[in-house]
This record gives structure tokens, C-alpha cells and sequence, in this order.
């Protein structure tokens, strides 16, 4: 029985209208391995690879953009079904669709058990397709991938690798040693045994009968009967026993191509001989061709994590590099003149002389090495005083100055053999520098002498900031705390504080007199808001954190491990991760202006964004809660878009936060357009808490509410302290109403009630007197011979006794310093007379 899992609406990605957030700079046109390519028509190539990348060419594979693919998972096949018709899918058991060429991509199905075992997408025809997942299942859709069908294959697709269909119902699947075929679309499977086991990576079908394999150690099978029988074609070179080939693809019954490793080979004879026509520089994973001369081939470099692709106009006899790579070491610093004049600066463990200096000067477009003329060690950080003038500073002591912008360089003797990490010039004159086992170093001409400071700390020292002149800052770590280093003298004296548990803090940015930020391993971003005095955590979510840069007081970016580059715009309340495009490791980040900055890493990775860093967004609105026509203050929690950025609420206002007074609760939808006319709409609730009117009735001496909960009494106007039941008992003459209060919100006075003492009780023909009224702490009563044999009573509002005593003498003090605020009855009862007064105590 098949079961019908689940049927999916295709759902629009959410996409700027400019692409990628962060564009690659290096390599060019991406950072990412790319696993499978398809010519589509006779210019346009379709490429995918890691981390969600899709590639398209419209010049025969002469340039490339990256579409957005709204994915993060790598992306392992490509099926067409015609030129604006594509699907492709992706690890986590995902099938994307383009209907028009690649521009747009749409998720239309996810299988479960997704896990990093690849899959992959064949489509027969417009209507039928197939997935094949990586937990022993297979899909199948009959509607154009609006739905699909769990064939339930189960252990009969054990270690099926790929899947391959020559009619809607005749298909194929591969394993090491076994081919599975099908004859009636899916349903059932027969099993052969191939004439050889191998790893193998592709099947192509010439026509129905007419079919190839390709595996480990140079294996290559050929089926002239539809799979019935395989003929093991070993007429290759012999050197191609160790190779892996990946990728098969045939332009005709007799010329096709196969790719594997570092090779390309070819044959003219329908696979009897084959020779290799090119040896590539990097692994290759995929070969496809627009016609009979025109191809392309992809595929990278695991261990640097930068892709190769290929193309040729010839037939395959001459192969050129249609990818560029400026360098694959790691990137520790970037930094710009201005937004066009910018280096970058790094090194590799695999050499004792691996450091390097990159310059631009189109504004990350392009980047040149500079020839330093000098054996020059892992090169960490660099200061740019003014434009001609730069300063590096590597491992091993060495500092490099350029007086001319990089033309020529010259060593300084730094009086120091420890690593620097970090430099910093405050003028052409006055710099910088620090590193290992607590090193500080300083110049004061410029760079032609340096001398040691003392040092409070011997942890590494990886960043370092000034304020002004004299007023400096360094992060460190020790044992299980961070320390934070400040001089205000120069480096005269440094004083050392411990701040938090940030370990190995690698960025300072003061972003004002008072706010700075720290950032370092297992995540931490470290905030001060009084200049350094006290810090609290900004943000940890275990990640290690390389550089932290704001463009303003409220915006700013760290950058770490995993790709990851996170961005506040409301001064580090909030971080949100935006997408970068890589997983590789990013070292440092740069802005030359709020919209266009710089991040760098492993593997040479430099990234560009135009648009502030990512797509506009909305995250972590904020919840409001106000009383009926209380007025609050509201605003949209958001990130990116290109700035500057418009607001436009429902009732045209245009400012970015906008004063509301709603009776009952209210969603406000305010509309943000960037300055490239991306736009989001944000929907803000506003929960406002309105209280009717409470009622009071009296009976006998009780007065009752027709509210339950949170009443408040008062008499006379005056609050009744601690009166806050439903019913309250008074003997007291006066006025009362109540105030209802929930959730911080009151309601309006109620109706007012008099309650009035029988006369017979009370006379005033005796009377005394009491002062001070109002009464801090001695309350002092007098004339008290008039109620001999009388007690006293100090009683609460709402009737409750606090104190009574025996008159005895005619001047009595009370001392109500420790009673609470509020107002109380004094009773004098002599007989069956009583005579009440009221006080407050304050």
C-alpha cells in the first residue's frame, strides 16, 4: 500500500530584490565547492554547490551571479525539465523549482529523515519526478511536484547512491555492486549484480538500451541492453586506476565525457577508448554541454573550500578557468582608506614566511598582492595613520611600515621577538602595539624606535583601543575571568580590572564616550554602558567571535566561527545572525560607510555587502501593553535594507515610531522601504486594558463592590490603607467610593455612598484634643479627665483595632513612628458615649 505523505504549497522565498546579502570578492564568483552544473540552452548554465549556492551563466559560462535559493543546506543535483523549467535538490531532503530559468526559486517539498546524506531530484518529464532521500526512501510526483508519494521502498534502496530514468516507468538505482531497475514507475525493483563493485557516482543513458557507470579506480561500465549486462571498458589510461570518477556525460552516441579528480576525459567511439584531454588544478565533480564544442565542468577544492570551474569553446581540447582566487590563506585584518582604498592582511601555518599584504583600490572588486621585498612572518593586524602610511605588525616581533601606500616596505625593529596581534596608530607618530605573554610596545616617532611598557598581564593581547591620546583599552583573558587594561596616561601606567568571563577577547569598539563592546570565544559580547567601569553580557550564544565593528551608536557586527556574522541595530539589546553565504571561519569586518562593509577569513574568504549586511527583516517585536487612552510609545524591531530607510504607518505618519492611545487591543502595521525599494510590513499588537466602572451598595454596616478583584476603598477622598477586599465593615460616618486597578491600569471612581452613625451613640459634650495632625511619629492626646475610666482605641479605616489602653491620666503620647502611612481613627469610649477623629500618619 502506498501512502500519500504530504501535499505543498509552493511557498515564495523571501528574497531582496539585489540577491545575496554578501557578495564574494574572493574567491570569485564563489567561496563555496560547487557539485553539479547544467547547460540549460545554448548560453545559459545552471551551477549548485554548498551551502545553498546556485550559480547562473548567460554567456556560456563566461560569468556567473548568484541566485538567492533561500537555503543554507548544500545543494547536490539538477534536473531539467526544460529551459525555464529546473529542480534541484538539497541535503536535508529539499526540492527547489525555478519556472523561469533560475531567477526565482520556490521550496515545494521536504521528505523526512533528512540527515547530510545526499539526495537527488529526476524528473522524466514536466509531470513526473523522483526523490531519492538518504534514509532507504524514494518520492514520486505525478502533478508537476505539487505532491508527493512515498514509494516505500525501504531496505530494497540500502546504500542506493543515485537514481537514473529513461521513460516514466523504465528506471535505474546504484550501489557498489548492484544495479535496480524498475519497469513499472517505481513500484517494484529487481536486483542484478554488476560485473564490478565500485563507489559509483553517475549513470547516463544515451537512449533506452545505451547506458553508462562511473566509479572509484577509473571504473567505467557499458549496457547496450537496457542493464541486462555490463561491459567493464578498461581501454584508459593507466593511471586512472586510482582516480574517482564523479561525472558522465554524452553530446552524441559516440563522444562523451567524463570527469573525475583532476581529469577530464574524453571518447570519440561511444566509450571504447578514452584519453584524458586535461588535467585541472582542482577536483572536478560535474560536466555538462551546451552543443558539440561548448562545456563547462565544476567542482573544488575540499580542503581550501574554493571552487573550480572550467569551460571550454573547443570540444574539451583547451579548458580555461572561469574562477579566480587572489589568495587561499587566512585573511586575519581588513581595513579601508576609504571606500575605495583598502588592505587586507594574513598568513598560512604551512610556511614559516606566510605572511602577505592585499590591496584594492576599486573597492573590493579586485585584490593584488604587494611585494614587500621582505621575508615577512604571519602578518595579524594592520593601522593605517593616514593614506600613504601603513603598519603591520606579524609574528615573531616583526613590524613592516610602508611611507609610500604599499609600494615599498621597510622592517622596524619592534624591541620585542613575541607575536603581535594587534597595532594601533593614534597619529603618524604616536602608535601601538600588542601581542603574546602580555607584550605592550609603543613609538613615539613614528615607528623608528619602540619601547616596552609594563605590563599588568602576561595573557595574549589580541586588540586594543583608544579614546584620545592619553586614554587607552585591552582586553585579556586569564584564569577563568577577562580583564580589561585601561591607561590614562599614555601607557605610563596600565591598571588592570576583571569585566566578565569572555575568554580570548579578540575586539574592542568604543561606539561613544560611554558604550563600548568586547567580543571573544564561546560566544561572548561583553557591553558597557559608563565607560568601561561596569560590563554585562550582550550577547553569548557559544560561538568564538574573531572582530566586532559598528558603523554607528546602534548598529554593529561580530563575526567568528562557522561563517557566522550577527548584527544589532538597537546598540547590542538584540543580535540577529544574517546569512553570509560561507561556513567557513570569518577573522575580521569592516565598514567604509552604514551600507558597505568587508568580512574576511579562512581560506581567503572576502565578502562585500552594498546593502548594510542583510535583507531587510523583522525579528523580536516587542510586546505593548497600555490602558484605555494611556498613550505609548511604539516602534519596529528590524535589520538591514540599504539606508537610508522610510517608515509609513496605516495613518500616514513617517516618522519611526509613532504615540498611540488605543481603547481595546489594536495591531498597528507600519510599512519600511529601503533607498533600493525593498520593503517589509511589520505588525505591532498593542494590548490595552480597559476597567469598567465598579458599583457600591451598602448593607447595614457592610459595604459591598460588584468587582471581585483589585478594589481600592476610599473616605473622604482618602485612600483606606490595606482596604482592598470586596466588602469592607465601617463605623465610621464619612463618604466611600472605590478605584478598581489590574494590570497597572485604574478604573474610573465609582459611585459614592454616605454612611452615617446613629446619634444616640455619639455626643459631643465631651471632646479632647490630639496634635500634631498630620503625625510623623508622637501623637500627643489631651483633656483626657473629661473620659475617666475610658479606654482609647486606635483604629484602622476599615475598622480594625491597632491598639487600645486604659485612661488613666489626662495627657497620653502615642508613638506611631513604625505604623504605616495612611489614615486611622482615635476612639474615645467612656460608658456609651464614643467620639471618633480622624488622623493621617505620614
Amino acid at each position: 500500500m502506498k501512502n500519500i505523505i504530504v501535499a505543498l504549497i509552493l511557498l515564495l522565498l523571501v528574497f531582496c530584490a539585489n540577491g545575496q546579502d554578501w557578495k564574494w570578492k574572493n574567491p570569485i564568483p564563489t567561496g563555496n565547492i560547487l557539485n553539479k552544473v547544467k547547460c540549460i540552452d545554448s548560453l545559459t548554465a545552471i551551477a549548485i554547490g554548498k551551502k545553498g549556492t546556485i550559480l547562473k551563466s548567460t554567456n556560456k559560462g563566461l560569468d556567473w551571479s548568484i541566485q538567492t535559493s533561500g537555503t543554507d543546506v548544500d545543494l547536490n543535483s539538477i534536473s531539467l525539465v526544460d529551459k525555464d523549467t529546473i529542480y534541484i535538490s538539497g541535503e536535508d531532503h529539499s526540492v527547489f523549482k525555478t519556472i523561469n530559468g533560475g531567477e526565482i526559486w520556490k521550496k515545494v517539498f521536504k521528505g523526512s529523515g533528512g540527515s547530510s546524506i545526499a539526495t537527488q531530484v529526476f524528473f522524466v518529464n514536466a509531470a513526473i519526478g523522483y526523490l531519492l532521500g538518504g534514509s532507504m526512501r524514494l518520492y514520486k510526483t505525478s502533478d508537476y511536484g505539487k505532491t508527493w508519494i512515498d514509494l516505500n521502498v525501504s531496505t530494497e534502496f540500502q546504500n542506493v547512491s543515485f537514481i537514473y530514468f529513461t521513460s516514466e516507468n523504465v528506471g535505474y538505482g546504484v550501489r557498489d555492486c548492484e544495479l535496480l531497475k524498475t519497469i513499472d514507475g517505481g513500484i517494484t525493483w529487481s536486483q542484478k549484480r554488476l560485473s564490478k563493485c565500485s563507489v559509483y557516482k553517475s549513470i547516463f543513458f544515451i537512449d533506452e538500451n545505451s547506458g553508462y557507470l562511473v566509479g572509484s579506480s577509473g571504473t567505467i561500465l557499458r549496457t547496450n541492453n537496457a542493464g541486462e549486462s555490463w561491459t567493464v571498458l578498461n581501454e584508459f589510461p593507466a593511471n586512472l586506476t586510482n582516480s574517482n570518477l564523479e561525472s558522465i556525460e554524452f553530446i552524441n552516441n559516440d563522444v562523451g565525457f567524463v570527469v573525475g579528480q583532476k581529469e577530464i576525459l574524453k571518447t570519440y567511439d561511444g566509450g571504447n577508448n578514452w584519453e584524458i584531454i586535461h588535467q585541472s588544478k582542482l577536483d572536478l565533480f560535474s560536466i555538462s554541454f551546451f552543443d558539440s564544442v561548448n562545456g563547462i565542468a565544476v567542482g573544488g577544492d575540499w580542503l581550501n573550500g574554493i571552487p573550480e570551474i572550467l569551460n571550454t569553446a573547443d570540444g574539451g581540447n583547451n579548458w580555461n578557468e572561469n574562477s579566480y582566487t587572489a589568495t587561499t590563506k587566512y585573511i586575519d585584518k581588513i581595513k579601508f582608506v576609504n571606500k575605495n582604498i583598502g588592505y587586507s592582511v594574513g598568513g598560512h601555518v604551512t610556511a614559516t614566511y606566510s605572511g602577505y599584504i592585499m590591496k584594492t583600490l576599486n573597492a573590493g572588486n579586485s585584490w593584488n598582492k604587494l611585494d614587500t621585498g621582505l621575508d615577512t612572518y604571519w602578518i595579524n593586524d594592520i593601522s593605517i595613520p593616514n593614506i600613504d602610511t601603513i603598519y603591520v605588525v606579524a609574528n615573531r616581533g616583526q613590524i613592516l611600515k610602508s611611507s609610500d601606500a604599499g609600494t615599498t616596505w621597510s622592517e622596524q625593529n619592534s624591541n620585542t621577538s613575541e607575536n603581535l596581534y594587534a597595532v594601533k596608530f593614534l597619529n603618524t607618530s604616536t602608535g601601538y602595539a600588542v601581542g603574546n605573554n602580555g607584550t605592550i610596545i609603543k613609538t613615539n616617532d613614528g615607528g623608528d624606535t619602540w619601547d616596552k611598557q609594563d605590563s599588568p598581564t602576561d595573557g595574549t593581547l589580541r586588540s586594543l583601543y583608544f579614546k584620545d591620546i592619553n586614554t587607552g583599552y585591552i582586553p585579556a583573558y586569564e584564569i577563568d575571568s577577562t580583564i580589561l587594561l585601561k591607561t590614562i596616561d599614555g601607557g605610563g601606567n596600565w591598571i588592570k580590572k576583571s569585566i566578565g568571563t569572555v575568554s580570548d577577547p579578540r575586539g574592542i569598539d568604543f561606539v561613544s564616550t560611554d558604550t563600548a563592546f568586547i567580543a571573544g570565544s564561546s560566544g561572548g559580547i561583553l557591553k558597557t554602558s559608563d565607560g568601561g567601569n561596569n560590563w554585562e553580557q550582550s550577547y553569548q550564544n557559544g560561538n568564538n567571535y574573531f572582530d566586532i565593528f559598528f558603523t554607528n551608536k546602534n548598529t554593529g557586527y561580530v563575526v567568528g566561527d562557522r561563517g557566522e556574522i550577527s548584527m544589532t541595530e538597537d546598540c547590542g539589546n538584540n543580535w540577529t545572525a544574517v546569512k553570509s553565504g560561507t561556513d567557513k571561519q570569518l577573522r575580521s569586518v569592516f565598514f567604509t560607510d552604514v551600507n558597505t562593509g568587508y568580512a574576511v577569513g579562512r581560506n581567503g574568504i572576502i565578502l562585500k555587502t552594498t546593502n548594510s549586511g542583510s535583507c531587510l527583516r523583522a525579528f523580536n517585536q516587542s510586546k505593548y501593553f497600555t490602558c484605555s487612552y494611556d498613550t505609548v510609545l511604539i516602534k519596529p524591531n528590524f535589520v538591514g535594507g540599504t539606508k537610508p530607510v522610510t517608515y509609513r504607518w496605516e495613518d500616514s505618519q513617517t516618522t519611526s515610531s509613532i504615540l498611540v492611545s488605543p481603547n481595546y487591543e489594536t495591531t498597528y502595521t507600519v510599512t519600511i522601504t529601503d533607498f533600493e525599494m525593498n520593503s517589509i510590513d511589520i505588525q505591532i499588537p498593542v494590548y490595552a486594558t480597559t476597567i469598567p466602572t465598579p458599583e457600591i451598595r451598602l448593607s447595614k454596616d457592610t459595604l459591598i463592590s460588584d468587582s471581585e478583584y483589585g478594589n481600592q476603598w476610599y473616605w473622604d477622598q482618602n485612600l483606606i490603607v490595606g482596604a482592598t477586599t470586596q466588602k469592607i465593615i465601617t463605623n465610621v460616618t464619612g463618604d466611600f467610593h472605590i478605584i478598581v486597578s489590574y494590570n497597572n491600569c485604574h478604573s474610573e471612581k465609582s459611585n459614592t455612598i454616605h454612611f452615617g452613625l446613629y446619634t444616640s451613640i455619639q455626643t459631643l459634650d465631651r471632646d479632647f484634643k490630639i496634635y500634631p495632625n498630620p503625625v510623623s511619629a508622637m501623637l500627643t492626646i489631651e483633656h483626657l479627665n473629661n473620659f475617666e475610666d475610658g479606654i482609647i482605641k486606635l483604629v484602622g479605616i476599615n475598622g480594625q483595632v491597632i491598639f487600645t489602653q486604659k485612661i488613666t491620666e489626662d495627657v497620653v503620647q502615642l508613638n506611631l513612628s513604625e505604623m504605616p502611612n495612611g489614615m486611622y481613627l482615635i476612639q474615645l469610649i467612656s460608658d456609651d458615649k464614643i467620639i471618633t477623629k480622624k488622623i493621617i500618619k505620614k
